[in-house]
């Protein structure tokens, strides 16, 4: 299979500049109303994309600061 990127107008299909473009770190962020496919657009990017992604929504983060919080709360009230 052979994949075709595109850096400065050229296309690169190297094993060497796939490689490469793997380690150059972006971030992508989506912002609009519900329903407006924010979703639907990053699960296609990440499926066809041959970087490694990582996902966080917003609300994994609200979920993951409430139980931090919750457990520093449960450390100080367990001091007492």
């Amino acid at each position: 299979m052979e994949v075709q990127i595109e850096e400065s107008g050229k296309n690169q299909t190297s094993p060497e500049s796939i490689e490469a473009d793997k380690a150059k770190q972006i971030v992508v962020l989506l912002i609009g109303p519900p329903g407006s496919g924010k979703s639907t657009f990053c699960d296609t990017a990440m499926r066809s994309s041959h970087r490694p992604w990582s996902r966080i929504c917003q609300v994994s983060l609200f979920y993951r600061l409430f139980y931090i919080a919750h457990k520093l709360t449960d450390e100080i009230l367990q001091r007492d």
